[in-house]
């Protein structure tokens, strides 16, 4: 995240990028103002008089060597942003790029071991993906790399004995669920090619929910370190995007209706909509709390259907709940506060037996509640004419008519 001055060398190829992007969404009407084209500029939180406005060159959600590594390599420059120069680390790298064992406080920002050996194995891993086109294999190495080093149910002893010990929300741990995500994603297609019957159909399930739930977990990580960081928001409106998709090819594995539940969505959802035309202008204390009322409805709809997507995967039922990280035990990890409505809800479900057609409800109306999140984050970063924004739109609408 360079200083603006820093920013003069791209300037041009960002111009020519925004009067091409005028051209096929707003219309070469609406791109000429008075004095010609505009660049418009959306920022992720207020700016004061004499604040400092940086701009992301390179993906977010890396650690800080990493950061200096990749803009080195690609603009020659080191970058001196609050971020990268805060000491002690702030809360997101610290969270990215520490060892489980030191997650006891935010004092502890000692740096994790040098951890190449698993860098190493998950390059390997989505090399043979792609290269080998083998998402088995992929799967394979990954969730036996994670396995062998992630936090469990493990002995203090053993702890100590451990060189490494991922959690959830390491950088690692982030880009495993990436390429899961994907390789299931593709493993479920592949099983699907002779058609949706007998045995193929009950592979094709199940790589399909693994995808969905690897995709929920990527999502509620990206959450978790936006609620600390503003920054993090364009990435995390491609997660839940992708999640509500991964989301509805699951609602279309499972047979029966549930219609209910989408009428019960959508008006969970009424009071959170927003206008295009108010997005330049919301006001930020709106936006905290339109995404703190996105944030407990998607809490509250993964306690009711986590434990069905985890099922089965000795990686994903480590994970208690993908929305609130509190389950780790830590002193840095805030929960988020359900309604009182949601929570008598879940206290009456509690220990309870969950049908199949309530499991489809259920991730039906998460699906839906990742979209139109992602729907109103994309509309902010991007405007409305963005194509994230116009496919969130457009899945919405397609659950509507398909109802």
């Amino acid at each position: 995240m360079p200083h603006i001055s820093q920013c003069i060398v791209s300037y041009w190829a960002l111009y020519w990028l925004q009067w091409r992007a005028w051209q096929f969404e707003d219309g070469f009407t609406h791109a000429v103002g008075k004095y010609g084209p505009r660049v418009v500029v959306r920022c992720t939180r207020p700016i004061n008089k004499g604040d400092e406005v940086c701009i992301a060159y390179i993906d977010l959600l890396q650690t800080r060597e990493a950061r200096h590594s990749d803009l080195w390599s690609k603009y020659k420059f080191i970058c001196f942003c609050k971020r990268c120069t805060a000491s002690p680390e702030p809360y997101v790298d610290l969270i990215l790029n520490c060892d489980f064992r030191k997650l006891n406080s935010l004092e502890d920002a000692v740096m994790s071991p040098a951890i190449e050996n698993l860098d190493d194995i998950l390059q390997q891993a989505i090399s043979q993906y792609s290269l080998g086109d083998d998402p088995k294999a992929c799967c394979d190495i990954i969730e036996s790399m994670l396995s062998k080093n992630w936090m469990g149910e493990l002995q203090k002893v053993e702890l100590s004995r451990r060189r490494h010990m991922l959690h959830p929300l390491h950088h690692i741990s982030l880009r495993a669920y990436m390429a899961l995500a994907s390789a299931y994603r593709f493993r479920a297609l592949k099983s699907n090619t002779d058609g949706f019957n007998g045995e193929n159909s009950n592979v094709s399930f199940e790589m399909t929910k693994a995808a969905a739930a690897y995709s929920f977990v990527l999502a509620g990580a990206t959450h978790h370190l936006f609620l600390s960081e503003c920054c993090f928001m364009t990435p995390l409106s491609h997660f839940l995007l992708s999640t509500g998709q991964s989301m509805l090819d699951l609602v279309q594995c499972i047979q029966g209706g549930a219609g209910k539940n989408v009428s019960e969505a959508k008006f969970s959802f009424a009071s959170c909509s927003v206008s295009s035309a108010q997005y330049d202008s919301i006001q930020h204390h709106q936006f905290r709390s339109t995404c703190d009322d996105f944030g407990r409805r998607m809490l509250s709809l993964s306690l009711q259907c986590w434990p069905f997507l985890a099922q089965s995967s000795l990686i994903l039922e480590k994970i208690k709940n993908p929305i609130d990280f509190s389950w780790l035990g830590t002193t840095i990890f805030q929960s988020l506060h359900l309604s009182e409505e949601d929570s008598a809800n879940l206290s009456y479900a509690d220990g309870l037996p969950i049908s199949i057609e309530e499991q489809k409800g259920c991730v039906l109306s998460l699906a839906i509640c990742c979209i139109n999140f992602c729907k109103y984050l994309a509309s902010i970063c991007y405007g409305p004419q963005h194509y994230v924004t116009i496919h969130a739109k457009d899945l919405l609408e397609s659950i509507n008519l398909g109802q």
